[in-house]
Formats: structure tokens, sequence, C-alpha cells
């Protein structure tokens, strides 16, 4: 449907006619004729002029600048093979946007006062977060747009021939693992407001558009816009247009990542059109042949003169056969086509004198790297609408009569794919419940993450040897969680003691099990039946099967008359008491007639009324804390393996009673590689883990033992479907272990070989990852907190 022009072809209803009348008075612009296309379609598809439609696609990141020179190589022959897909038909405009990191992005991550004793924490992390923000962070995002443009007799013949351009593209770049997406009309119509207007997203939606009887223009269009000499007015900046007047001989990778690094916001569009490749080859074929027949007219010229024929010989003539055999040499030897090709580079500022210091800047980048820009007189409407993500060069006298400079010039593949878009790649959520991760060591980005909203799966997973700053990270994390998500609980189970300060200082309710301690659980305790989601419906059967795990923790001899008595006494007890314990339990147990019955009540005697009977006894701990911790230091062999085993099944009461209320609990899994010693105990634990992430909680795993994950069938499925990971410092068998789940170039897999520092590494956030370093000042009350060495 077109978005330019639109008849009202159908009735609306009268809330949609009161919408069109305000949008109507809201939306007044005067300058839509300066937009250089005619229509834009439901879909994203534009029709330009004349024969000619276009459509944009979102080009996604890939570590460049981090990568080995292999992979770089591999990058960049990637580039150049999308370039090389472009036929004479069809013309290509590479759009990259500097955009500033927007203060939003800053307010996300600081921490709301919440007038309680923690608040110190909060205003000294903001102060933290805040500093580095304001100075040691780059604080800029690059995005990056391709619009392909093509010829067609109309719009369904443009429509399949740029999906099966999109198509080929999309199978290039995913060589190289980056996202390549068709922009629907919507976020087309951003990108044309983001430059314009310097306004991201529009709030409006494609019916807004539709029920308006406005065009496409009216939603994107400036209030006002002045074309002078070589700048323009739109609205209250000025802003205009450089090209690239002057190249060096040889072009490097560099020129994209100067003049993203230069502090600005600027938009940078490379444009080109292939020559068709037999035309041009006899072009310069003839070229080269009336080279050839000047020089030897030069030669009979000298030879009847008696003069040297070096002396005769014009040097143009020379340079004109030199130029015309390098062109051949290209296009036949090296598989290179030719192309009219531009690049602009779009800017804006507040004043003149402002627009003349963000030009020097520019300027002195581009001398950088061998290139010098050049004016652009009386032709900025014409080289905005060239930048603007329309698709066709309005600079290019082939296809502007009121063009009487060149512009463009010929190059080859290799000359425009070696304008290398990517450069690192950053993690900056627009969620306003992100949290602050720390900074980008490649880019110096701020790394912001909404774990419950950004990613497929929030469940996480710590890894780094002993010493890597492991325990600070969790901790670190453990209490950002406490102090940013403020109605969400947190339970830590903590098999070594080593989150007791933290527990102590934000009040938590640390319950410590241990045989002779007055802590006691009710493992018999099951979920209310109508709080249950309806695969589970049977907490009768699923505590039965929990029974016969555990009790297979403790028996060595366990066979299926075992397990089929576990389930008759099991039912048989819940049939009998209303709330029973594992006392009730075993006494329904001592009363089966059969042998198995009477041997299996003397070996869980001592778990039951003797010594070891914590777990049989009506629950007393305190549940109502946000924050739980589990100390199990005090245990030792099986009795940890069986309590460990007990408070999983804990949490899955507790689990289903916060998706009943509305809540969210943040459980922490330290030493987990403990949970994947056997395979009984790794088959529980995946079950349980998958269903804390189907109720609506987050686990996260933390272990300097990730080989024994890897080695379990289950903790492969759990690292595989958990897409937040920390990898601090790792070597040897651990990281060869780990490189097996989580793809990392040899380049990545360098920050945790050799990290920067301790508590640095790597964060995977689903298929992003990005280096990190998140130091925490010596001076501050969080350092003495949690640091190990304080």
């Amino acid at each position: 449907m077109t978005l330019f022009k639109q008849k009202m072809s159908e009735k609306l209803t009268k809330s949609e006619l009161a919408r069109a009348e305000r949008l109507k008075r809201q939306i007044k612009p005067t300058t839509q004729n300066t937009l250089a296309y005619t229509s834009l379609f439901q879909g994203g598809l534009m029709h330009i002029v004349g024969d000619s439609y276009s459509t944009t696609f979102r080009l996604g990141e890939v570590s460049y600048l981090a990568a080995e020179y292999e992979q770089q190589l591999t990058i960049g022959e990637a580039h150049a093979k999308a370039f090389n897909a472009i036929d004479a038909s069809s013309s290509l405009q590479l759009l990259i946007l500097n955009k500033r990191v927007k203060e939003d992005v800053l307010r996300q991550v600081l921490y709301e006062k919440n007038n309680d004793s923690n608040d110190d924490y909060r205003a000294e992390l903001n102060a933290q977060i805040q500093e580095r923000f304001d100075i040691t962070s780059n604080n800029f995002e690059i995005r990056k747009y391709m619009t392909i443009s093509q010829e067609a007799i109309d719009k369904k013949q443009a429509q399949l021939a740029l999906q099966d351009v999109g198509v080929t593209l999309e199978n290039i770049y995913k060589t190289i693992d980056v996202s390549f997406q068709p922009l629907t009309e919507m976020e087309r119509l951003s990108v044309f407001s983001e430059i314009l207007n310097g306004v991201e997203t529009l709030p409006y939606t494609y019916h807004d558009l539709r029920i308006s009887g406005l065009t496409s223009k009216d939603f994107i269009a400036p209030d006002l816009i002045e074309f002078n000499r070589k700048d323009i007015k739109i609205n209250e900046m000025v802003s205009k247009t450089l090209y690239i007047k002057y190249y060096p001989k040889s072009m490097e990778d560099d020129l994209i990542k100067e003049l993203t690094s230069v502090g600005l916001e600027l938009a940078i569009s490379i444009h080109a059109t292939a020559y068709d490749t037999e035309e041009i080859i006899e072009d310069i074929e003839e070229a080269q042949a009336e080279a050839n027949v000047e020089q030897i007219r030069s030669a009979k010229r000298a030879a009847t003169s008696y003069i040297p024929t070096e002396l005769v010989l014009g040097s143009q003539v020379s340079d004109d056969f030199e130029e015309a055999g390098n062109w051949r040499k290209e296009v036949k030897d090296r598989d290179q086509k030719i192309f009219r090709g531009l690049i602009l580079v779009y800017f804006k500022a507040n004043s003149y004198e402002e627009l003349a210091l963000h030009q020097s800047k520019i300027e002195r980048a581009g001398r950088k790297v061998g290139v010098r820009f050049g004016e652009i007189y009386y032709h900025q409407e014409e080289a905005l609408n060239t930048v603007l993500p329309i698709g066709k060069n309005y600079l290019d006298l082939h296809q502007n009569v009121r063009i009487k400079k060149v512009f463009p010039r010929s190059m080859t593949t290799a000359n425009l794919a070696t304008q290398i878009p990517f450069s690192s790649i950053d993690f900056i959520s627009k969620s306003p419940d992100a949290r602050y991760y720390g900074q980008n060591q490649a880019s110096h980005n701020i790394i912001s993450i909404d774990r419950k909203n950004d990613l497929l799966s929030a469940s996480g997973v710590i890894m780094g040897a002993s010493g890597s700053g492991k325990s600070v990270v969790a901790k670190n994390e453990i209490i950002s969680t406490l102090l940013k998500y403020k109605r969400d609980k947190v339970i830590v189970i903590d098999p070594e003691a080593e989150y007791l300060d933290i527990g102590r200082e934000f009040g938590a309710e640390i319950i410590d099990i241990a045989v002779g301690t007055d802590t006691s659980f009710n493992l018999m305790n099951i979920p209310d039946k109508e709080k249950l989601l309806e695969d589970d419906k049977d907490p009768e059967g699923a505590k039965s099967n929990f029974l016969v795990t555990l009790f297979t923790s403790l028996l060595s001899d366990f066979g299926d008359e075992t397990i089929s008595l576990i389930d008759r006494v099991t039912k048989l007890t819940y049939k009998r008491f209303e709330q029973p314990t594992l006392k009730e339990w075993y006494r329904v147990l001592s009363k089966q007639e059969e042998a198995e019955a009477k041997r299996l009540a003397l070996k869980l005697e001592i778990y039951t009324l003797g010594s070891y009977d914590i777990f049989s006894k009506q629950t007393s701990v305190n549940l109502d804390n946000r924050f739980i911790i589990f100390n199990l230091q005090r245990l030792s062999g099986q009795l940890k393996h069986f309590a460990l085993l007990v408070i999983q099944d804990f949490i899955w009461n507790q689990v289903v009673e916060a998706r009943a209320k509305g809540e969210k609990v943040w459980f922490y899994f330290d030493e987990l590689q403990l949970y994947f010693e056997e395979d009984y105990q790794a088959t529980y634990f995946n079950h349980l883990w998958s269903r804390i992430r189907k109720y609506g909680c987050i686990p996260t795993g933390i272990t300097q033992m990730p080989e024994t994950l890897t080695g379990s069938p289950q903790g492969r499925k759990l690292l595989g479907n958990s897409h937040f990971k920390i990898l601090l410092k790792l070597e040897g068998l651990a990281l060869k272990e780990v490189k097996k789940v989580v793809k990392l170039t040899e380049q990545q897999a360098r920050y945790v070989e050799r990290p920067k520092a301790k508590g640095t590494g790597l964060i995977v956030a689903g298929d992003i990852v990005v280096p990190f370093e998140n130091p925490i000042p010596k001076d501050s009350k969080l350092y003495r907190l949690i640091a190990t060495d304080a």
C-alpha cells in the first residue's frame, strides 16, 4: 500500500477520523518536495523515480578491529563479494550513522534511591558509572544500513528482484556471522527522521499513515530547510555534506574508523553503481588502443625529425596507456568490477562557527588516511538526498542532468570494499531495566544488558579459574540485582560460605544447614496444584520422582522394585496425611509388607529418625526475606549432596509461589560443578533449571570447573540454553572445553587466556560477545566489602 498521496479508499471509524484530524494538525511540514523519492510502500519498498525502486537492509556487526589479520581478510572478502553481487541494473548505498549514545542509556542503568540503608551503595555505584560515562567511555554507537536500488518495469518485478538480491547478500554476510535484515516502512522512515530531525523513533504506526491521508514525507520532513551555497539550515541546526575529492593511490581499511572516532555525530554514505562488465572492457580496450596508436604516431614523428623517442612521447600518452592496462588487469585478471563510486560525509552543528570546527575535525581525520574532502557548491540538496537511504546518487551526472561537475569517480570492487563498515560489537540495551556491566574493552562504550528482556533466555553462567576474580564478579552481580530490581527476590545456594559477607551487609536471611542446628526443612512439601502449569499438574508424581533421585544418591543398590515401592509409599502418604513430613513417609514405608520395605527403612532411618533428620521436620526457616542464603559449608560427603537435592526441591516450591504472586526470583548456584558429578544429579538439576526458566525466574550458575559441565550431556544442554555468560580467566582444559559450547575467535579467546586484570574477560549475551572490564575503585565501600584482597 502506497504511503505517498494515499487515497482514502475505505470508510474510517469515528475514532480513526478523529485521529486523522489530530495528525493533520500536528504535522504541517512545508518541505516534502525536498525529499527526492515518489512512494514508500508497506513492507519497506520505495519507488524512487521512473523505473527505479529500492529496499533498505540493516547490517549487523562483527568485531573487525579486534580480529586477527586472517579473520579481517575473511571479513573484507565477504564485504567485497557483496559489492560484486550488484549488477549493472542495480546500485548499492552503504549508510553508516555514527550516533552519540543517548543520556537515556545512562539514566536507565543508574540506581534509584530507595530511602533505605543501601542508598550509600547506590550513590557510590552511580558516581562510578557517571564518571566512566563522562570521562573514559567512547559514548558513540555505529549503525549500518545498505540500500539496494533496482531498475524494474513495475513494483512487483522490483520487489522480486530486490528480494533475490537481499537473499544473496544475506547469505554472503552470514558467512562472517553478520545479520542482514530488511527494514519495514516505519523502520526506514525512522532512519530518515534520525538524519533530518535527530529523532530516532517515530511515534507513529503504519495505521496512522494509512488513516491520515498524509504522505510518508509529511511524517519525516523538517519544518524548515534552506539550501545555501555550501551548507543547509534544517530547523534550528546547520549542516552540510562534503565529498572525498582526492583519494590516495592505495586505500587502506581505516577511513571509516578515523571518521567515526572524531567525536561527532555524522553520516557516511558510500554509493556504488556498477558498469556493465562487457561494456567497460570494450571501453578500456578502446582507450588502450587509442593510446597505443598515439604512441606509434609519436615514435614516427621522432624518427622523421631525428629526435630521441623519449623526448617526443608525451607523458600523458604513456600514463593513459599504462592506466588503461591497469584497469584491464583489474577486470580481466583479478575479477574486479568497475563502479562509479562516491563517498560523502554529512554532519550538523548548532552554529556556523561550530560547523566549521566540525569540518576541520573531519578534514583532519581524512588527511590521516590520505584523502582530501571537497566542498559541494550549489548542490547541497542533491547531496542530502544522496546521503538519505533512498538508494540513488543524485550527484551523478549520469543520473541527474542538473549536475555539471563530476563528483563520482571510477573505482574497483577493492577500492570500495576496503571501506570496512565494521568496528567493534557493543551491547547497549534500550530497556529501562538494563543494568550496567562495565565497559567494552575494544570500543570503550558502556555495556548495559537487561537479562530478563534482551535475551531469549535470561539464564546465566559465570565461569573463571581460581583467582580470576570470579567471586568478586558474582557478588557484584548479586548486589546489583538487589539494588536494581527492588521487588525481586534473591536466593543464593552457597556450599562454601563465600557469600555470607554480603548477606550480613544486605540483611539476608542466612540459613545454616548443618547437623545439630535448629534449621529444618520439610522435603515433603508440594506446591499448590492450582498454581502449576498444565505440564506440572502431578505434584505427587513429581515428588515421587524426586525421592527416587534423592535416595539414589544414598543407596548403592537401587532397582525397579525399590522405585515402585517409593512411588506407592509416596502416594499413600499424601492420601493419609494433609501436610506430611519425611517421618510420616517413613512410617508408611515401615508398614509395607515387602522385605525390600524393611531393608529400605533401615537404610533411611538415620535421615528420618536419626542424627541426620534435619530434612524430616516441618520447615523452620523464614522465607519472607527477599534475600536468602543457604550456607552448606558445614556439610560434607553424602549429606552435602543430599542437602543440595533437598534445596533444589525447596527452590521448585519457591518458583511456583513466585509465579503465582507475579514475582521474579534470581537464583545463584555457586560451585555449579557439584550438580553434575553424577548422572542422576545432572538430570534432576537440568530439569529444575529448565522449570525455573519456564516459570519466569532467573537462574545463574558460578563455577571454576566448566569442564565438569561440558563433560556431561546435561551440562552441555544447560550451557547451550543459558544465553548470558561471563567468562573470566580460563586456560588449558577449561578453556578448551568452554570453546566447544561458546563460539570464540582466537582474538576473543585471548581476553580470557591473558585477561587485562582480575575480574575482566568476556560477556556473552545471546550471539554477541564483548570484552569487558568493570574495575571497582579500591577506596570504595563496595571494594572493601567484596574484594578478597581488600
